[in-house]
């Protein structure tokens, strides 16, 4: 029995065909699944991505890990899977670090400014 996946990301839809069913041994592992969605929509290797799919009870799941994917098509049963990718941005880190600095700065300053006016 073949397995389906269908993969949105922004306004493109496109399909995986897999012989083994995902989650079950033998099957394709998440790693697998995000390697093939950059693969498919050819973005880099080094892109985050975050995939969510809607359950049997209508709920938008975020998809992780092997047990997501592992209950998304043995829990849930579902075929095709219909997932949606976002290409996430990283934070700068140090953008968020020079801000932090920054501002903490800001407040020793004002705090030895008062200090010194109520002197």
């Amino acid at each position: 029995m073949s397995y389906v996946i269908k993969v949105t990301l922004d306004d493109t839809l496109r399909r995986l065909t897999l012989g083994n069913q995902p989650g079950a041994p033998g099957g394709l592992t998440f790693a697998q699944l995000e390697s093939q969605v950059r693969q498919l929509f050819e973005l880099p290797a080094s892109s985050k991505l975050k995939l969510t799919y809607v359950d049997s009870d209508n709920d938008v799941v975020t998809m992780r890990n092997d047990v997501d994917l592992k209950d998304a098509c043995v829990g849930q049963r579902l075929n095709p899977l219909r997932l949606k990718a976002f290409h996430v941005q990283k934070e700068d880190r140090s953008m968020h670090n020079q801000a932090q600095q920054q501002g903490g700065g800001h407040a020793n300053q004002t705090a030895a400014a008062t200090s010194r006016n109520t002197n």
